[in-house]
């Protein structure tokens, strides 16, 4: 559930372009407008979050699809110590999927995505940072117009210094 603590609205805007080609792009902005200093009584702390995101769609044929997606930002909390935030992290990820229908009922995807993380709040160590990508391979098949079966394999590798090696 979502508490609200420091009665600032927030916003975001999106633009979307759809030309007579079969692509489509969108730029998204968002912005929480959290007060990163606000916090309640049992310690529930405001945040303050932005981003960015540019995604592109484009049909490659009349079965087969592609989705691709671009986001930057960063969010932070806590008070200032020595003019830097308790939590300064800044974040980045894009991805790229290929959707393919085979039948009606029968729908197959992929998708690849890189990730990354940056930590340089004064109470958060640069090596709580990440970096990664994973690699998706996904099924849909419809058995009705009301049951649909879905199967998916993931594989996530990522490096975090802080994170002890097995």
């Amino acid at each position: 559930s979502t508490i609200e603590i420091d009665d600032r609205p927030g916003f975001y805007a999106r633009l979307g372009w759809r030309p007579p080609a079969p692509v489509g792009l969108s730029l998204f902005y968002y912005d929480n407008r959290g007060d990163p200093e606000a916090f309640t009584p049992v310690l529930q702390w405001g945040w303050r979050t932005r981003f960015a995101n540019l995604g592109i769609d484009a049909d490659l044929g009349s079965s087969t699809r592609l989705l691709a997606q671009g986001m930057i930002g960063s969010t932070i909390m806590g008070f200032r110590e020595n003019g830097v935030r308790w939590v300064r992290t800044k974040f980045r990820s894009a991805y790229l999927l290929i959707s393919h229908e085979i039948t009606d009922k029968l729908n197959v995807a992929g998708r690849i995505e890189a990730f990354r993380t940056r930590e340089r709040g004064s109470e958060m160590s640069p090596d709580e940072s990440e970096e990664g990508w994973s690699t998706t391979a996904a099924l849909r098949y419809s058995l009705t117009d009301f049951l649909t079966l879905k199967a998916e394999a993931l594989n996530v590798r990522s490096r975090r210094p802080i994170r002890p090696r097995t």
